[in-house]
């Protein structure tokens, strides 16, 4: 297990999760594109906390 996770690397995360919003966002639904990103990006973000095994 890693000691640390390069803040680099979550925000990286975070960019991947907001371009998943921008690319699978549905304005026909009734929810804000702000309150959907904030999800995907968060998500993302603990995927790869995750990933390197932090969650």
């Amino acid at each position: 297990m890693r000691t640390n996770i390069e803040l680099d690397d979550l925000i990286s995360s975070g960019v991947i999760g907001l371009m998943d919003a921008v690319d699978k966002y549905d304005s026909t639904r009734d929810n804000k594109f702000k309150t959907y990103a904030e999800f995907r990006i968060r998500g993302a973000m603990l995927d790869e906390l995750r990933s390197q095994d932090w969650v």
